[in-house]
């Protein structure tokens, strides 16, 4: 059981590495509306993940990596709020 729960840490890090990585680059306007509800909802969702509300933080970093796919943090952070809840086939 823990080989398993160690490759997927591991496939979840190369994921978010190549995410990270990848060659497109775009400039964000940090004052655009869309850009500051992500912020929001990023910040919302690392809370609400500290408490018993994991699956509204879920929900809250699922809408942040929607508006921003090229986020390499909400990534990492949808994978292991993933693991948390035992969805590993996400």
């Amino acid at each position: 059981m823990k080989q398993r729960i160690c490759k997927h840490y591991i496939i979840w890090a190369v994921l978010s590495l190549a995410v990270a990585c990848s060659p497109q680059t775009q400039e964000v306007s940090t004052t655009s509306e869309t850009y500051q509800k992500a912020v929001n909802d990023f910040r919302v969702s690392l809370a609400a993940s500290q408490t018993d509300e994991s699956r509204f933080a879920f929900n809250k970093m699922n809408d942040v990596v929607l508006a921003y796919p090229q986020e390499a943090a909400a990534w990492a952070n949808l994978g292991v709020m993933a693991m948390r809840q035992g969805n590993r086939d996400l």
